[in-house]
């Protein structure tokens, strides 16, 4: 179970990683409010009418966040905990999938496996972002 997931998330994340280096689209797009005014050549007189617009509109938009905050919060919140009690309950599962699907590779097959893991691991590491997959993905090849 565990090498599909290993398997299937080294396929995505290197397609994600270069779909985004290669998209040109990425680089036409603005990084900051002042740089798309900047590329929509917004005048001083949009400028103004722009904020009398979000001046009007935004206290509202803070009254309809407050309003639903709470509520939203208790449900990230219940999700959470929802999240947490599936993970316990699916380890022992997944665990058990993975040792008999070991069991069909060959001992140079594993080492393949556990190679792919700990390449994508660092790469992960290097990116900052998801960090290692050694938890409910990893693991090819461990004891």
């Amino acid at each position: 179970m565990k090498l599909f997931n290993v398997v299937a998330a080294f396929a995505v994340f290197s397609a994600a990683t270069t779909a985004y280096a290669i998209s040109p689209a990425c680089a036409q797009l603005p990084t900051s409010q002042a740089d798309a005014e900047k590329q929509l050549g917004i005048t001083a007189a949009q400028k103004a009418k722009l904020k009398t617009i979000d001046a009007k509109y935004k206290p509202r938009l803070e009254a309809l966040r407050a309003k639903y905050a709470p509520k939203i919060k208790a449900l990230q919140d219940q999700m959470a905990a929802l999240q947490q009690q599936a993970t316990r309950e699916a380890k022992p599962i997944s665990e058990a999938g993975q040792k008999e699907a070991e069991a069909v590779f060959t001992t140079a097959q594993r080492a393949k496996m556990k190679k792919w893991q700990q390449l994508q691991q660092q790469a992960m590491q290097q990116q900052g972002g998801m960090g290692a997959m050694g938890g409910a993905m990893g693991g090819v090849g461990k004891p």
